[in-house]
């Protein structure tokens, strides 16, 4: 047999046996999808999640301007800490809360609020409230378990597709496996002529069935 033929015959049965070996060791299913098919169950799970994280990119339009800023989410419990780093967050910004007060700190001034307050605050300065106990919910992609007001609407999939809360409408454009869970990797929040888009490009957190 020619040296050259029997060298890339021995060289296509090794990769055919790898193949196989490889697929026997990841048989459908091994990573599948996740799945939703009970949908409170499913909420109830994800929001029994006490400790997660995300990042991303957030982007605010308003009438007088637009603006862009990456941003670090941290949840703790009930409480939360949010890092902004760019425009939107004038430098540097983070907001804690300890399910309560809420701390608004920068590199000029640091400022200890009632969710009231806090709520007054962005209302004053930014031009719209924000429903600052549903967020941590939002972008988890569930509906606020403390809420009556809320329409929601599913994909086919069975993850959130749209939710109105509080005179803001959302839309839940594309999400992401992680683990065994299906998160949002793009939304957008609209209240009038305000528009506010969240694009998440990491996400840390528990498995279902783990709370801490």
């Amino acid at each position: 047999m020619n040296p050259f033929l029997h060298r890339h015959r021995r060289l296509l049965l090794v990769l055919c046996l790898s193949s196989l070996l490889w697929g026997c060791a990841h048989q459908p299913g091994d990573n599948a999808e996740p799945r939703i098919t009970d949908t409170a169950s499913y909420h109830k799970q994800l929001a029994a999640q006490q400790h997660w994280r995300v990042e991303g990119k957030a982007g605010l339009r308003t009438p007088q301007q637009s603006n862009t800023a990456w941003f670090e989410w941290q949840q703790q419990g009930s409480g939360f800490i949010l890092q902004l780093n760019g425009p939107l967050g004038t430098a540097a910004t983070r907001v804690s809360s300890d399910g309560e007060h809420y701390t608004l700190s920068n590199q000029q001034t640091t400022r200890t609020l009632s969710q009231a307050e806090a709520e007054e605050f962005l209302t004053r300065h930014a031009g719209f409230a924000l429903p600052l106990d549903a967020l941590p919910f939002w972008v988890l992609g569930i509906p606020s378990t403390d809420a009556d007001d809320i329409n929601v609407q599913y994909h086919p999939d069975n993850t959130l597709a749209s939710l109105q809360h509080a005179e803001w409408q959302l839309n839940y454009l594309r999400y992401q496996s992680v683990g065994k869970w299906l998160l949002p990797e793009k939304l957008v929040a609209q209240r009038e002529s305000f528009k506010l888009t969240l694009i998440i490009k990491q996400w840390d957190i528990d498995p279902p069935g783990s709370s801490q």
